[in-house]
């Protein structure tokens, strides 16, 4: 008989689905010789650190879970063998070889705003329509407001300091569009700083701003290889003029970061 799921799989599944957290399920989709699990096998790595079900235990589940983590922040579907005489993998006594399959689920791409003012305010319900889960930040608190920005996560505070301070994964999506060409600077500073260094950082710029931007940050000592990976002026060139357009622009270009589509 083959292998067959736990419904409490699915009962997992869906109440991970109803909290709207993240998770990876890990399946077994091949095996060669004597392995610990046999096709089918499932184990839900879930974004609020809970672990269901088991794919074999030992070196080769711990090396599951840790990859399942990283698509968390990264999301991607994933597929790799693992070959259980290795030293890697604790050197198991069955020393088959067994073939997974990664997939995380409803991992909602990351948008943090930084400036509440009219992009913003235009940018916000565009991405929120796109899936992203967004995040605006502004110093002006009579623009945070929720029938203002509706969806979205508000946060009150200097700029540059939220930048710095805020859960920001690796996989997230900044835009830069602050009140002043110092709070952008800051803003930029803090964003490149961090480690890891986001994903897509777009600033809302001119050429000549850009140019006077990126010299300082790399004053800052940020490396001009991760300053050149700031998209500035961002949004896809549509000869965009109305905050509206600009907030199409915007978006477009960062569906099209999602997609793997370059340039």
């Amino acid at each position: 008989m083959g292998y067959v799921s736990d419904d409490g799989l699915l009962d997992r599944i869906a109440a991970l689905r109803a909290a709207g957290t993240p998770f990876v399920i890990a399946t077994v989709i091949g095996t060669r010789g004597s392995t610990p699990r046999k096709v089918g096998a499932k184990m839900i790595v879930g974004g609020d650190g809970g672990l269901d079900g088991t794919v074999g235990g030992g070196m080769v589940e711990h090396k599951v879970v840790e990859r399942a983590r990283a698509l968390l922040a990264a999301p991607a579907v994933e597929r790799f063998e693992w070959d259980l005489a290795s030293e890697d993998a604790g050197g198991m006594v069955c020393g088959g070889r067994m073939e997974f399959l990664l997939e995380p689920f409803q991992v909602r791409p990351a948008a943090f705003v930084f400036g509440a003012g009219h992009v913003g305010e235009a940018l916000s319900p565009v991405l929120l329509r796109l899936g992203f889960a967004v995040t605006v930040a502004d110093d002006r608190a009579e623009l945070l407001a929720a029938d203002r920005l509706p969806g979205a996560r508000l946060e009150h505070g200097d700029p540059a300091a939220l930048a710095a301070r805020l859960d920001i994964p690796a996989s997230a999506f900044c835009v830069v569009g602050n009140k002043t060409h110092r709070h952008d600077q800051a803003v930029l500073g803090a964003l490149l700083r961090r480690d890891p260094v986001p994903r897509y950082v777009g600033l809302m710029a001119s050429r000549k701003k850009r140019g006077e931007l990126f010299a300082a940050m790399e004053a800052l000592g940020v490396p001009k290889a991760v300053v050149e990976r700031v998209h500035c002026p961002v949004g896809l060139a549509i000869a965009a003029e109305t905050p509206d357009e600009i907030a199409v622009a915007i978006a477009a270009e960062m569906v099209a970061e999602l997609r793997g589509r370059k340039g």
